[in-house]
């Protein structure tokens, strides 16, 4: 792969999204380790997502799709090909009488989307606010087999 005829193309086909070259994953992943990747690419539109796809299989490069990086080790001697990060960082709450219908980016992070829906009082996402309050009654709703035996977990 040519990273910087690579890097050209994709600079000038995408339109909201960030292009890194070179750039290391260590910054990328939560054990903050692992070499480079050829190119990173934070896709913020699905249109951006297409148009890599688009690209990746007409020039035949290697695609790697990660998350939030969590959990996840690269090698030393990094990556060859290019690294999608997909960071679609919208939340649309539809609130329709009774029912409540939730459309999350996949870029999105667990907290902030309970931080939305704890602001409207929409119940049952809790246990991800970390709210002492919120998080405890909801833990020991989620545990409530096990808060018995061990308090620690719970409390």
């Amino acid at each position: 792969m040519d990273i910087e005829k690579t890097y050209m193309d994709l600079t000038k086909n995408l339109k909201n999204s960030t292009i890194l070259k070179n750039e290391s994953m260590s910054k990328h992943t939560s054990f903050k380790i692992g070499g480079v990747a050829d190119i990173l690419v934070k896709a913020k539109s699905i249109e951006d997502i297409k148009t890599i796809l688009l690209y990746c299989k007409s020039e035949k490069h290697q695609l790697y799709v990660m998350g939030n990086g969590s959990n996840l080790l690269v090698k030393d001697n990094g990556i060859r090909g290019l690294v999608l990060i997909v960071d679609i960082d919208n939340i649309n709450i539809e609130e329709k009488e009774e029912t409540v219908k939730v459309i999350v980016g996949a870029g999105v992070k667990l907290g902030k989307l309970a931080g939305e829906l704890l602001k409207r009082s929409i119940g049952g996402f809790e246990f991800a606010s970390r709210n002492t309050r919120y998080y405890w009654r909801s833990c020991k709703n989620e545990c409530r087999g096990t808060w018995k035996r061990d308090e620690r977990y719970c409390s």
